[in-house]
């Protein structure tokens, strides 16, 4: 059975990373709380294996067939929530990389901005020529500008 306290450490974990801005700790944050959740899941699904194998005794584990029952509940549960442990870890992950993706997407696009809609750059200067014909046919073009 997974402690108490190494299923709390990972959620206070998990926490923590969700408050703090991408950076080398948030990384080192999440790669232990994954770390943390391979154990558990390590853990609860040996002790599920165990108690679904009859030819395997563990002094552990209870020979009656109600305590066999409740212990295989338990781990169930026990799986369950490391698992959700998992996916969470991998969920911050991805969440981190489209906040890094974010904050690289936004410098590009704030780079040599002056707010006025006839000094944007393209790397297409066709597809430049026609949007800025089509902004000024349509009049629009100051509500365009920033």
């Amino acid at each position: 059975e997974v402690p108490a306290w190494l299923l709390f450490t990972n959620v206070v974990l998990l926490i923590v990373a969700w408050l703090l801005r991408p950076s080398r700790l948030l990384l080192a944050i999440e790669l232990a709380s994954t770390v943390l959740a391979g154990v558990f899941l390590a853990f609860s699904g040996y002790a599920l294996w165990v108690c679904s194998h009859e030819e395997v005794r563990l002094l552990t584990v209870s020979k009656t067939k109600f305590e066999r029952i409740q212990f295989l509940v338990l781990a169930g549960q026990e799986l369950f929530f490391c698992v959700t442990v998992c996916v969470s870890s991998l969920v911050a992950e991805i969440d981190r990389c489209n906040i890094i993706q974010g904050y690289v997407e936004s410098s590009h696009l704030s780079r040599s901005y002056t707010g006025r809609v006839r000094d944007a750059m393209s790397s297409v200067p066709d597809d430049k020529k026609r949007i800025m014909q089509e902004i000024q046919t349509s009049g629009l073009e100051k509500d365009v500008d920033y």
